[in-house]
């Protein structure tokens, strides 16, 4: 006999399914939607294989990343027995900290002279950075050294600190000290910029040619601490 509540009974239960299955999809898909959304207000994209993509942040935190990068590689350089792993800080180079500090250095030098004789401080101590720390990694490329020029450049750079910082105390306290102070600190800076070069540049070199590849190194440095007694 035909039931007509039983009938009722199932369309009811029907409907019922189908917005339930409904609801649940508009739920999926709001959340898919919530999710994208909530990515493109932070400015989080990401590549194919999961990587941070930095193409769209913003310029600031672009410029604090790189600013915290150069801290940190230049504690590790001028610091190097705190570098628990140098062939990864090795691998890490950069320039930009060279380029300030080669910046930094030839206004020091002679803030103090006019603006032609500080355009030809930055040409000597620029072409004394770049050329001469080319012809160093040179050397201990054709030492049998597997390190790069920019790897080499991105160490001596970052090693030269102690002389930009040698030459920003003679200039604030070029009144208080004589000649034989500024001497002393200059060659201290000195001291201190082998120290650092020189516990990374060995790990890249032979025993037996470790003399052979590091001296160079030495009048590189040198160079510039006599031209910060001029």
């Amino acid at each position: 006999m035909y039931n007509h509540d039983n009938v009722e009974n199932i369309k009811e239960k029907f409907l019922n399914d189908n917005i339930n299955n409904n609801y649940n999809d508009d739920n999926q898909l709001n959340n898919i939607n919530y999710n994208i959304s909530g990515r493109k207000s932070l400015n989080l994209e990401y590549s194919n294989n999961g990587e941070y993509n930095t193409l769209n942040e913003s310029i600031l935190i672009s410029l604090k990343r790189e600013f915290m990068r150069i801290l940190y590689k230049l504690f590790y350089a001028i610091i190097p027995r705190f570098s628990a792993n140098k062939d990864t800080n090795l691998k890490q180079w950069d320039l930009f900290g060279p380029l300030f500090f080669t910046i930094f250095l030839s206004y020091f030098l002679n803030a103090s002279k006019d603006t032609e004789q500080m355009s030809k401080t930055f040409i000597i101590v620029f072409c004394l950075m770049w050329i001469g720390g080319s012809i160093v990694t040179i050397n201990v490329i054709l030492l049998g050294s597997h390190i790069t020029l920019f790897q080499s450049l991105s160490i001596l750079g970052y090693c030269i600190f102690p002389i930009l910082l040698a030459s920003m105390i003679n200039y604030f306290f070029k009144n208080l000290f004589k000649f034989g102070i500024k001497v002393a600190i200059a060659f201290g800076a000195y001291i201190w910029c082998c120290f650092s070069s020189v516990s990374f540049m060995s790990d890249v070199l032979g025993q037996e040619k470790k003399g052979l590849g590091l001296f160079p190194i030495f009048l590189f440095y040198f160079a510039f601490t006599c031209y910060l007694l001029l």
